[in-house]
């Protein structure tokens, strides 16, 4: 199937697989999109805000872009609007609020999560910067524009950190990996602290202390530019032998962490142990590793993704100081490289990966038997009526429709289309060879998020929303430029216990058998 088919096939059924969903097109590609704080709560609404980028061509400076976001609460939106928008338009829930002129492009964003106002960013430089959002004034991109001042530079890499960015959850501690195989550790903690003084000359024990020299390397020698306070690291950390694309923090700890790289190894580090490794699996994957995470609910747990197409996920009491150790689970539900891998926070056996493939796949290692279904029915929502419809989320035995098999091996599957409030709600046989198919899906998988026509770069879960996702492609090689970004959260029928969904159903239907005898 190729792309232009799946989206078309996808759009179709937005009315039946999501509570909400906002497609904002972007005229440059972000290559990063992360959540930052909630703004105000409203009765049908959230504001909160929004960090992305803007990837130039050179015409205008590359932007690191702040958008305020307006998300729309569970069980609001009506089925029948989700999916009217325009591929070519900006979504009326994201408005730009402030543009930081960036010195160079934004390849990663991360934010503190003592102060989601404060971000750092990652660019073809060795040097990481550090924002105040709230402080940075607002500026106008155009061509010629003098470059925003980072509030502070973190130096310590000897060639281009580009990707590898990690906050602490713990602590004010930054962590980055780069070109020169080395992981980075900085503490920001003066920084925090004197940041409503100004920069200042104070310095942190370990830290390297502020200092008034500039990075010129990374952001030129203009005057106002060579304001910004820098810092050194509190340690630098060798193991790799070659890139490392991606670190993450343990959740509770600021002294332990991890790292992949393009030497197909993760390796687990403790900075109480020295600047080795304590764990370094060899061949993690079959290629070269692009992403890794920490499991926020289970500290054993680590994800890893490669551009094999797969992802791994390592339990740490199976691996020793040698290296040896396989993983748990291997899911394979991507067709190209894996690009991003992440936790959900709502729900410690959920997580989601994204890939080159443009697709965006949501996980649950609990599940026993995941089965993805071509439904034959009517979707009055969508004017397909008794044609086989392949659907783009996978549904499971507590989403929008569950199976069972009778002892002659018969599968019978309840429909519910969900886009008039399961208000039709059908028994379907499966028929001979010639008839529904129902083809396995990969254990584990049980959504899939079709709306990016090209690589899915960049996803973030909704700490603040549970089970709303930001989702970031770059569209440059389908569309010939710009980018997408799409604000989703799938109906809550799929995820929600069996036993909650099936009372829900009763009750519905219940309700539709007492209207027909009124």
């Amino acid at each position: 199937m190729g792309v232009n088919e799946r989206y078309t096939q996808w759009k179709t059924l937005v009315p039946v697989l999501y509570d909400w969903l906002a497609n904002h097109n972007l005229v440059w590609p972000s290559l990063s999109c992360r959540w930052g704080p909630q703004l105000e709560q409203a009765t049908y609404k959230n504001r909160q805000r929004l960090y992305l980028s803007e990837q130039t061509d050179g015409s205008v400076p590359n932007t690191l872009v702040i958008a305020n976001c307006e998300v729309v609460k569970p069980r609001v939106a009506a089925a029948e609007h989700i999916s009217q928008f325009n591929e070519e338009a900006r979504s009326p829930f994201v408005k730009k609020y402030k543009t930081i002129i960036h010195p160079g492009e934004v390849n990663r964003i991360r934010e503190l999560p003592q102060n989601t106002n404060i971000v750092a960013t990652h660019t073809d430089s060795p040097d990481v910067l550090i924002w105040d959002v709230d402080s940075q004034p607002n500026r106008h991109a155009v061509l010629g524009a003098t470059e925003s001042c980072p509030d502070l530079i973190l130096t310590g890499h000897k060639d281009n950190a580009e990707f590898a960015l990690a906050m602490c959850p713990t602590e004010p501690f930054v962590l980055s990996g780069g070109k020169d195989k080395s992981v980075v550790l900085w503490s920001i903690q003066d920084h925090i602290s004197t940041l409503a003084a100004g920069p200042g000359l104070s310095k942190s024990p370990g830290s390297g202390g502020f200092t008034n020299k500039s990075a010129s390397k990374a952001i030129g020698g203009n005057d106002k530019r060579t304001k910004s306070p820098s810092i050194g690291p509190r340690d630098v950390y060798q193991g790799h032998a070659d890139t490392v694309e991606d670190v993450q923090f343990c959740p509770s700890s600021a002294q332990e962490f991890c790292s992949v790289g393009d030497d197909s190894c993760l390796v687990l580090w403790d900075a109480r142990a020295g600047c080795t490794p304590v764990v370094k699996v060899e061949k993690a994957h079959d290629a070269d590793l692009h992403c890794v995470d920490w499991n926020p609910h289970d500290v054993n747990l680590i994800l890893t993704g490669s551009a094999d197409n797969s992802v791994h996920l390592f339990d740490r009491r199976n691996l020793n100081p040698g290296g040896v150790g396989a993983p748990v689970h291997k899911f394979e539900g991507h067709s190209a490289a894996v690009l991003c891998v992440q936790w959900s926070p709502d729900k410690s056996s959920v997580f989601g990966t994204s890939a080159e493939d443009g697709i965006l796949n949501i996980w649950d290692y609990e599940k026993e038997m995941i089965c993805e279904m071509a439904w034959h029915g009517v979707f009055s929502a969508n004017g397909l009526k008794n044609d086989v419809v392949p659907l783009m989320g996978l549904v499971t035995i507590n989403g929008l429709g569950w199976y069972d098999s009778d002892d002659d091996g018969t599968i019978r599957i309840v429909q519910s289309d969900f886009s008039v409030k399961l208000s039709c709600l059908r028994l379907v046989e499966k028929q001979g060879s010639t008839g529904l198919k129902v083809p396995t899906a990969p254990p584990g998988l049980f959504f899939r998020h079709a709306g990016h026509r090209d690589k899915v770069v960049d996803f973030h879960w909704n700490a603040s929303d549970p089970w709303t996702v930001v989702s970031v492609s770059d569209d440059d090689e389908s569309t010939g430029g710009g980018g997408t970004l799409q604000i989703w959260r799938m109906i809550d029928m799929i995820h929600r216990d069996e036993e909650d969904v099936l009372a829900e159903l009763e009750n519905f239907k219940s309700h539709i058998l007492a209207c027909e005898r009124s």
